[in-house]
């Protein structure tokens, strides 16, 4: 048995989890997840993170993390945090300082930028017809308006990524990447899984979310990932 500590991304609550989490728990596996303050404009990356460690910092045994999206940078800082067995990169993102790799593949994030633009108090509303096109463009369509339905508002305060080079932690980690993920840049994605992995991504096809068009393959590929850490 694995405890897995899933970490939503932007825009999201922990009910994006709800079919992996399933799978997961119907293998035997303990599952936690937490919901971020993503709409808050005060919350800053150090305050997801606090969060985070909060809500995983009693599990009875070493988490394995996985950082779906933007929880990428905080998937990556919780091995400081808490005791943490490995970490699962699922199509992260992480905003890196500018100009810190010369050979960062940019963008990062493949999306029209006109629909990520902040009102004047700092939160991107996704609206539905984006949210199709970049999360959710491969589920059933009752399926994606119960995805949409669920979305909120995300402070771009939350999406900061470190102010300098970070520190690579120093336990085994995997990064998963999608094939027609429509969000992550494709070539960012394969470049930082290197970074951060020492190894090629794993591919896992369909979209942004594989959690919920793929859960039962997904759950597959975690379980492998956990028997090479």
């Amino acid at each position: 048995m694995t405890t897995f500590g899933l970490i939503h991304g932007g825009f999201q609550t922990s009910w994006c989890w709800g079919k992996l989490r399933d799978e997961l728990e119907r293998r035997s596996h303990r599952v936690l997840t937490v919901d971020l303050p993503v709409s808050d404009t005060t919350a800053d990356p150090d305050a997801y993170l606090d969060v985070v460690a909060s809500a995983f910092g009693s599990a009875p045994d070493p988490v394995v993390v996985v950082g779906h999206s933007i929880a990428g940078w905080t998937a990556m800082r919780l091995p400081d945090r808490i005791p943490v067995e490995g970490i699962i990169y699922l199509c992260s993102c992480i905003n890196l300082p500018p100009g810190e790799y010369e050979d960062e593949p940019l963008p990062v994030i493949s999306a029209d930028p006109a629909d990520w633009t902040p009102d004047d108090v700092g939160l991107i509303t996704m609206a539905p017809d984006a949210a199709r096109e970049y999360f959710f463009h491969d589920l059933d369509p009752a399926l994606a308006d119960e995805a949409i339905s669920h979305l909120v508002r995300q402070s771009v305060t939350g999406v900061a990524g470190p102010t300098s080079k970070p520190t690579i932690p120093a336990v085994p980690a995997s990064y998963v990447k999608a094939t027609d993920d429509r969000a992550v840049s494709d070539a960012w994605a394969t470049w930082a899984a290197t970074l951060l992995t020492g190894r090629d991504a794993l591919l896992i096809g369909g979209s942004h979310f594989p959690l919920l068009s793929r859960p039962q393959e997904l759950a597959d590929l975690f379980e492998q990932i956990v028997a090479r850490f």
